[in-house]
């Protein structure tokens, strides 16, 4: 059974609605990726956390290589760093946006359901947040070319579920 399969049959057997469709790149300015971002720290240099887990579990569906899902994610995850430095301005210097997902395991014989294995920290994105509110668009557009984007730093540090290409 697969990554996504387990995903699905957890999260059925334990009442979560789910929406696995069609994952694409939007705008800077639509609204934010699908899952829950947190803002951990307001204040200085501000955090937030995006779970990413429905984002992974349709990227996995649509059958995206490990590459170009991890493309799609950094992009989203600087849009979401600039959809949200508006609101810090007053209050922060820098946003970092950390990218989570949850990781499961093989089924449980008894209950017969994934087991959970944690937390994936997969990359976080961290800009000021004066070049986030002048960057709009320019950011995602470079992640979507696969340019480095000027003032963004991106770093990796964890793997995408071995479920993809």
């Amino acid at each position: 059974m697969s990554w996504l399969e387990r995903f699905v049959k957890y999260s059925l057997l334990s009442g979560l609605t789910i929406v696995v469709g069609d994952y694409s790149l939007a705008s800077a300015t639509e609204a934010a990726p699908a899952g829950t971002v947190t803002l951990a720290k307001v204040e200085g240099n501000a955090v937030a956390v995006w779970d990413a887990s429905d984002a992974v579990a349709a990227l996995v569906s649509r059958q995206y290589g490990k590459d170009e899902a991890l493309r799609l994610l950094e992009s989203d995850a600087a849009r979401i760093l600039i959809t949200r430095a508006p609101t810090l301005a007053k209050r922060a210097t820098t946003l970092t946006v950390t990218v989570i997902y949850k990781k499961t395991g093989a089924v449980s014989p008894q209950y017969q359901i994934a087991t959970f294995e944690g937390l994936e920290r997969l990359l976080y994105v961290k800009g000021a947040i004066t070049d986030a509110t002048a960057a709009n668009n320019s950011w995602v557009g470079d992640l979507q070319d696969a340019k480095p984007p000027k003032n963004l730093e991106i770093v990796v540090t964890g793997s995408l579920p071995d479920d993809f290409r």
